[in-house]
């Protein structure tokens, strides 16, 4: 893991977070207190956006109703996770 070589799962991360008592974004974070939510853009009403009609909007909807059952704590794991799988595949 520290080298890049693998990936851990969800449970790994979780049990590390609980043999070291602490919340499990802080295995990702170092500040003092938990980073601010992200401030995610509003859509336009502009049909040519994603997410605004048909399929897409339907799998937005469901997309933001299963983000919406997560806890704090899961939701900074899956923003740290994405953010870091974007930066990873940049060219």
């Amino acid at each position: 893991m520290e080298n890049g070589h693998t990936v851990p799962s969800l449970q790994t991360l979780e049990k590390y977070a609980g043999a070291l008592e602490i919340p499990i974004y802080r295995l990702f974070y170092q500040g003092d207190k938990p980073p601010d939510k992200p401030k995610l853009p509003k859509l336009s009403g502009n049909s040519s956006e994603w997410g605004a009609k048909g399929q897409e909007r339907n799998e937005l909807g469901a997309f933001a109703k299963a983000i919406s059952r997560l806890d704090d704590s899961q939701r900074k794991l899956l923003f740290a996770t994405t953010t870091k799988m974007a930066h990873d595949n940049r060219p």
